[in-house]
């Protein structure tokens, strides 16, 4: 099985479109299709984060800085080690306000929660 590339040093895309007239952006990463359905990362941690969206439908300014700063936390705890594989990032904006999605896969979720005991949802991929 080929190695997978650490977030940072891969090639990321962007996709933009609407739903119900509000914007959606999703960022993912085309090099990993080629590792859907990786036995070594059964788990999926989904992480969200909900926001009120401006005139465009999409987070402020500040708070998409604060959204990237998230990110690179995110990144640093759980890439260096594989602990888990960021494949995606989904925004997205509804009258009432947008969502964030990181969308990662793992090997466990034990190895996770004894690093970080943090609620955390996992389910089968």
């Amino acid at each position: 099985m080929k190695t997978i590339p650490h977030s940072d040093s891969d090639a990321w895309n962007i996709a933009e479109g609407e739903s119900g007239g509000q914007p959606i952006l999703i960022r993912y990463r085309p090099s990993l299709e080629e590792h859907l359905g990786d036995t070594r990362y059964p788990r999926r941690l989904t992480i969200t984060w909900e926001f009120d969206t401006n005139s465009s439908g999409m987070p402020s300014d500040q708070v998409a800085d604060e959204m990237r700063d998230f990110e690179d936390v995110i990144d640093a705890a759980l890439d260096p080690e594989m602990l888990a594989i960021l494949a995606f990032v989904h925004t997205h904006g509804v009258l009432a306000g947008g969502t964030t999605i990181w969308r990662t896969s793992a090997p466990s979720e034990n190895e996770l929660m004894r690093r970080f005991p943090i609620n955390q949802d996992f389910q089968s991929n």
